[in-house]
């Protein structure tokens, strides 16, 4: 796998954004790092691999950087690489896959090579700095674009007209509510966002969206459940004393259906929970959406499904099985 291209592949999805000059900027000295290394290898020249770990160095601290600002929304333009390593490893602001990456690096490379002149390394450690690096960048900048999907998501709810939001004290459980709000956002988001960043900006604004219209539950994206922590849902709802999983998928195929629906089957069997809400979004988005509750009394416990997509009620039953005890539906535009 090219790490280098998969990042710079990732960070057009930034572009336009105030980050993106900087975060091309560490990544180009990814790119001049390896220049490095190949050239140290070819000319036998050991001292060479020190440039390839100096220039990584600048890759992570740019990297750094970068996310420094998003998170601290500016922060200062004179805090010190230095201030800010030690602001990441204070704050549990970055996930764990991402800390761990942060840790081995700083102690293996960026360490060493800044506090010791006299530090020599070889090829092999040219190489896993390398890796490491790449590794390290383009999961730190899922993580930013996480949260600027996210963001987008929450502006759009707090920018909606008060007649649009909804009404949570009315008597509906959170199904419909989801339900609702999942059809009220998709009816909002832009053909550039939609088509040009990719299927994880669906996910991750959506679930912006439903945090700052439904303040009242707790909206997790980053739940692991299962035997080792196998399954991870893409969004569980909590509140008032319910619990709801949402799967989004983004499909013109009606074998979604079935792929999504059993899917939901088994996290809710292994949360022993029973609502679940499949969110199916076209790829043409001004296609009008249905949504279909299917009800599992025989389920035990009893689940209860809601599909939001764009197919019949014919098309839907037929995917899922007849297995459903009674199904109700209700077609929103």
């Amino acid at each position: 796998m090219d790490l280098l291209k998969e990042l710079t592949e990732r960070l057009k999805r930034l572009e336009g954004h105030p980050s993106f000059d900087g975060i091309t900027a560490a990544a180009k000295h990814i790119s001049i790092a390896e220049r490095h290394y190949h050239a140290a290898v070819s000319n036998d020249d050991e001292e060479g691999f020190n440039d390839v770990i100096y220039r990584a160095n600048q890759a992570f601290e740019g990297m750094l950087k970068e996310a420094h600002s998003i998170i601290v929304k500016g922060g200062s333009s004179k805090i010190t690489p230095y201030e800010i390593e030690e602001y990441f490893s204070r704050n549990n602001v970055l996930k764990p896959r991402v800390m761990q990456l942060f840790t081995n690096y700083r102690k293996e490379w960026r360490n060493p090579s800044t506090h010791d002149h006299r530090a020599v390394f070889d090829e092999y450690e040219a190489l896993m700095a390398i890796s490491n690096v790449s590794s390290f960048a383009f999961i730190l900048l899922g993580d930013i674009l996480e949260r600027e999907n996210f963001s987008i998501g929450a502006k759009v709810a707090e920018e909606m007209p008060s007649q649009d939001k909804i009404n949570i004290k009315e008597r509906i459980d959170l199904s419909e509510i989801v339900a609702k709000s999942i059809i009220s956002y998709s009816s909002k988001i832009t053909d550039r966002e939609f088509k040009e960043l990719g299927p994880k900006f669906l996910e991750e604004s959506l679930w912006g969206f439903l945090t700052t219209q439904l303040p009242d539950f707790s909206i997790d994206n980053a739940r692991r459940i299962g035997d080792n922590k196998i399954y991870r849902p893409d969004l569980v709802i909590e509140g008032k004393g319910e619990t709801a999983i949402v799967e989004v998928k983004i499909s013109d195929s009606t074998q979604t259906i079935k792929q999504g629906y059993w899917q939901l089957v088994r996290y809710l069997h292994t949360l022993r929970e029973s609502t679940g809400i499949l969110y199916i979004q076209p790829t043409n988005h001004d296609i009008p959406l249905k949504t279909i509750r299917t009800l599992f009394r025989i389920s035990d416990p009893p689940l209860d499904i809601s599909i939001i997509s764009p197919f019949s009620e014919r098309t839907a039953v037929m995917e899922i099985g007849t297995n459903a005890d009674k199904i109700t539906v209700v077609t929103i535009r």
